[in-house]
């Protein structure tokens, strides 16, 4: 796996409309189709060419150490088949060159009896103790600081018992950094004791309304960037302030208004707010800022600094199964992979990745000549699956159809194997371009299970305890096969990263993710995957009952899920099981409903994603528009304004001579041009720019002289902006909007 600093990639779609100073030439555009709502592609690949080893160290064999009174002995569950068993006054000692820096030290050990322990050191400093009673090899971890250059690792017999097995070492860059709040250098702030916090403390204003408290604290990590956790207490008695500055710069600032808890320190009001990825230096100054208002005392509980890591692999240079390498030039690096026949995989194993939640992207082509199937596979369980059934436009495999899917918060670790699994359609191949991980932008949700005990909104939506996979956790699923209801009730099951896996035989009929945020304000279920139910017979469905004695919202996150919410209990229903072996897709959501719109933000923001083609799709399916006629380019009013210029501007697609158009005239010595723009086009990768030329073709135009002549709020929706050249000692004036869409 290629570590890259910057393994995004980017397609950008193009519509003219040129303008002009007369009417008549204005005209003369409008008979040829070609000039009007003309299509530009261009593709900017950011995948970087260079590869940094940004995790120094890596896995080092204990029978490659300097041992003292130990021997090697073999064992095929072991690294490289072998290990070292110590005997009284047993020493490894491993000699590496290493970069300065906090790292991780992994020991895999195993002891044959009891409980056994050995110090560790770090150029004759001791830095920690590892201990186990495992009989099986197991991790265990410290972290020491290293000098640059070469550095003594060793395992000492210091604890006064018998000696351990050891395996390996393996060495990471520390990419998770902590700080509780008491014990960052405070000022106008006091400490508190109250068991619910991290380490039993927090920290709070200490004068009175509109008081101001700081914490500050040296960052101690490497340079690079990093997201910001910031864990405090969000009560319903006031609205406090939050001000995160790093090294005197203002980077982040919040409201504690939120609704979720009560008016007291309590789990339910314990929240967190992540800082999008802020860049970092060793000794950096971390300065938090809180203002009391009303009883809302700028409670803060911790801070956590996770490094943004990502990691970019190639599909062809994957293990290929069914899969053959094409030259592409609109594929990363030039090459893609296609189906040979109907079905097919690449695979490969994680390697050199820390523990974690990663964003998983595939990016894959999307043509309109099928609609193939892809599935994604982590140690062999499914994860993800979905169609490629868009309508871009081309029926070829170019930068116009090169599309990602996101899944979110995935729980990833080396030595996973990831595995994205193609079934042709049409004449669709299931092209593959790669994939990358992403340290997840949004804090990792919880896996777990649902209990029919209790209310939704006391035992999940609010947060004021986490529910289990243990035998009073428990779902009732209900199959119906065409002629009667089978009820079957999960009493167990067993968790693994974010999927949980029916696991007793008679009930392995369906497999679910049940996951909520980090601060259980929302909860989302999926359907995973199915065993032992005919998957090509639409009569058949899947159903999942759910108690409870409190309200609460819900919203579909897909198709393929249907709900009844009646008599206390929620009935969600799969109701099709989809033909050539796609599993039903179905997502729903449930949240809070005292606060609906904080809890769809969230919801939005932590699971799958498909870029910004799914508001384009969402407005789209709002007009009587099927078929071919909903492509981003096509136009099915013939009023020479395609879709996606129909949907940029706020036009109606399917109804001509619409007031979305673009208006120009003369103001004074200016020429100006008034257009609609979406008052959250970064949101959905759409930009605007006017751009100038003294001659309609074969002119060079540019921005220069183009100046921002105001705008105001049409609606909830959309503004009106107007752009101004000047005409001063010019007979010939042009201007063209140009509106790009980024995927």
């Amino acid at each position: 796996m290629m570590i890259s600093t910057n393994a995004k990639s980017s397609s950008h779609v193009r519509c003219e409309f040129p303008n002009a100073e007369y009417a008549d030439r204005i005209s003369a555009l409008r008979s040829v189709p070609s000039k009007l709502g003309a299509v530009l592609v261009s593709a900017a690949m950011l995948f970087a060419a260079s590869v940094e080893a940004s995790v120094p160290g890596g896995l080092f064999e204990a029978e490659d150490s300097v041992i003292a009174s130990g021997g090697i002995k073999a064992d095929a569950n072991a690294s490289g088949g072998s290990y070292v068993d110590g005997n009284g006054g047993f020493n490894l000692t491993w000699n590496i060159d290493l970069l300065a820096g906090e790292k991780e030290l992994a020991f895999s050990i195993k002891v044959p009896s009891g409980e056994r322990s050995m110090g560790v050191y770090v150029n004759d400093a001791k830095v920690g103790v590892i201990s186990t009673t495992s009989k099986s090899w197991i991790e265990t971890n410290v972290v020491a600081t290293v000098t640059e250059g070469i550095n003594a690792i060793e395992l000492r017999d210091s604890e006064e018992t018998a000696e351990l097995d050891v395996d390996y070492l393996f060495i990471s860059k520390v990419t998770t950094f902590n700080y509780q709040a008491e014990h960052m250098a405070l000022s106008a702030y006091s400490v508190v004791s109250n068991d619910i916090a991290a380490n039993s403390h927090y920290i709070q204003v200490a004068g009175g309304l509109g008081a101001t408290g700081t914490a500050t604290q040296v960052f101690t990590g490497d340079a690079g960037e990093y997201y910001i956790d910031t864990a405090y207490f969000d009560e319903t008695d006031g609205v406090g302030t939050y001000e995160l500055r790093i090294d005197g710069v203002l980077v982040d600032s919040w409201l504690a208004d939120g609704m979720f808890g009560t008016a007291g320190v309590d789990l339910s009001s314990l929240t967190s707010h992540r800082t999008a990825a802020v860049e970092m230096q060793t000794n950096s100054m971390v300065e938090l800022t809180a203002i009391r208002g009303g009883a809302e005392y700028g409670r803060v509980d911790e801070m956590t600094f996770t490094l943004v890591e990502q990691f970019l692999s190639e599909a062809e240079a994957m293990a290929l199964d069914g899969y053959s390498i094409e030259t592409n030039s609109a594929a990363s690096g030039g090459m893609l992979v296609r189906l040979d026949g109907t079905r097919g995989s690449v695979s490969e194993t994680l390697v050199g990745l820390t523990s974690g939640y990663y964003d998983l992207n595939v990016a894959y082509f999307d043509e309109t000549d099928g609609e193939a199937v892809f599935k994604i596979y982590l140690n062999d369980q499914l994860v993800d699956a979905w169609l490629a059934d868009r309508t871009l436009g081309s029926s070829e495999a170019i930068d116009l159809t090169r599309v990602e899917r996101t899944v979110k918060n995935v729980y990833l670790r080396s030595g996973d194997e990831l595995e994205i699994a193609g079934i042709a359609d049409g004449g669709e191949p299931c092209r593959i371009d790669g994939y990358d991980l992403q340290t997840a932008d949004v804090p990792s949700g919880t896996a777990m299970a649902w209990n029919a005990v209790g209310s939704i909104a006391s035992l999940v939506l609010n947060g004021s305890e986490h529910i289990d996979t243990l035998e009073d956790s428990w779902v009732i699923l209900r199959v119906f096969d065409g002629y009667s209801i089978d009820t079957l009730e999960q009493k167990s099951g067993e968790q693994e990263g974010s999927l949980l896996i029916l696991n007793e035989a008679e009930l392995d009929y369906a497999r679910f993710y049940f996951r909520i945020d980090a601060y259980a304000h929302h909860l989302m279920i999926r359907l995973a995957g199915f065993d032992g139910i005919p998957q090509n017979d639409p009569s058949l469905n899947i159903r999942m009952e759910i108690p409870y004695t409190a309200a609460f919202g819900y919203q579909l996150m897909d198709t393929n899920v249907t709900v009844d919410d009646s008599g206390g209990v929620l009935e969600i229903d799969w109701p099709y099981l989809s033909s050539r072996g796609l599993m039903a897709g179905g997502q729903i959501a449930l949240y809070a409903s005292d606060d609906a719109a904080a809890a769809l933000a969230e919801i939005e923001a932590v699971h799958t994603a498909n870029g910004n083609l799914d508001d384009y799709y969402a407005w789209i399916d709002g007009f009587p528009i099927v078929g071919t006629d909903a492509d981003l380019f096509a136009d099915p009013d013939g009023d020479g304004l395609n879709n996606l210029t129909e949907y940029a501007l706020g036009g109606i697609p399917n109804f001509g001579n619409n007031e979305a158009e673009p208006t120009h005239g003369m103001a004074g010595d200016g020429f100006e041009i008034q257009y609609n723009r979406r008052r959250d086009a970064a949101a959905r990768g759409l930009s605007y720019m006017v751009k100038a030329s003294d001659k309609l073709v074969d002119g060079i135009w540019s921005t220069n002289g183009v100046s921002n002549a105001g705008s105001g709020i049409i609606d909830a929706d959309f503004e009106s902006v107007t752009n101004r050249v000047s005409t001063i000692g010019k007979t010939n004036e042009f201007l063209k909007l140009e509106i790009a869409f980024e995927k």
